[in-house]
């Protein structure tokens, strides 16, 4: 999927090089959308849904010293 993510931009680049900028602006909205799918892709389990968990975090409060 990557793969197709590099050639949409390479076309897109191309493409607006040459001055198509109808043609560029789709591949780039087809790489927009590519992108999103590989995201969700990655990031969805069916166990725990979106959870990410090295994102999870919590309030840390540091302790003073001499605090128990």
């Amino acid at each position: 999927m990557i793969t197709g993510i590099f050639i949409l931009m390479f076309l897109a680049t191309a493409s607006g090089w040459l001055g198509w900028r109808r043609l560029a602006g789709a591949f780039m909205v087809a790489c927009i959308g590519l992108y999103v799918g590989e995201f969700l892709w990655e990031v969805w389990s069916p166990t725990t849904g979106f959870s990410m968990p090295w994102l999870q975090g919590g309030l840390a409060v540091p302790s003073l010293p001499g605090e128990a």
